[in-house]
């Protein structure tokens, strides 16, 4: 029976990925606060989190285009509720830019596209889990969606500047 549970989780995790939700025992590491007894059944945290990806793997769709390089930075704080020192529930605001170029084809024609946005509105919400724990080994369960419609603040194709006017971005992570 335990060897079948493995499996179950090993084949689950195949298409896992990373994402900035921290460590898996965030519910449970901060125990004393200011304002809250450590008894107390619900408690909540505030912090700075600084997101900054130089190199992103972007999933590519038809007529996409390849992307060669897309960075994000991301500053924001944040608000967490903790219920029992088991489960995080937590809302994150900020600002975020983006910055990418790809190439693509154009009618037979390889063209190359940059772009740059302003810093603007960003937001995620979440949670995290702790299902299992072991002394100070740890099985958790968070996840979290994003969100920011950034304006440009420029796009070149072939490194010739291009209209902004009707352009709209927006960018979402799961």
């Amino acid at each position: 029976m335990k060897k079948i549970v493995i499996l179950i989780l090993i084949i689950l995790t195949c298409k896992s990925f990373a994402a900035p939700i921290g460590n898996p025992l965030n519910p449970e590491i901060i125990a004393d606060g200011f304002f809250i007894s450590p008894a107390s059944f619900i408690n909540f945290r505030l912090g700075y989190e600084g997101n900054f990806v130089s190199d992103a793997r972007m999933d590519k769709k038809v007529g996409s285009g390849k992307v060669d390089n897309f960075k994000q930075d991301i500053n924001s704080g944040t608000l967490t509720f903790n219920l029992q020192n088991r489960t995080d529930i937590f809302g994150v605001i900020g600002a975020a830019r983006l910055r990418s170029d790809w190439r693509f084809d154009n009618l037979g024609t390889m063209s190359r596209i940059e772009l740059e946005t302003n810093y603007r509105l960003y937001w995620a919400a979440g949670a995290k889990i702790i299902l299992y724990q072991w002394g100070n080994t740890a099985l958790s369960i968070g996840g979290r969606y994003s969100k920011t419609k950034p304006t440009l603040s420029f796009i070149t194709q072939d490194g010739v500047p291009q209209s902004i006017e009707s352009t709209k971005i927006s960018y979402r992570d799961w």
